[in-house]
């Protein structure tokens, strides 16, 4: 759990470390942890640039 929270205080200080998705204004990381890891989708709030988080899943998790 925390290897999640390190790579989100990443995020929180470089908004634009993940790559965009096929929606522009959502971008994504993937985290490695075990054999699978997690992926994280989260969109850049303008003005301010604070980071919200959208979803995360397992690596191995079905996603849409």
């Amino acid at each position: 759990m925390l290897t999640i929270f390190a790579a989100l205080e990443r995020v929180e200080q470089f908004p634009e470390l993940g790559r965009p998705t096929a929606d522009e204004a959502i971008r994504q990381i993937v985290i490695p942890f075990g054999a699978a890891g997690y992926v994280v989708r989260y969109t850049i709030l303008p003005p301010s640039n604070d980071v919200l988080v959208l979803r995360v899943w397992h690596g191995r998790e079905a996603r849409p």
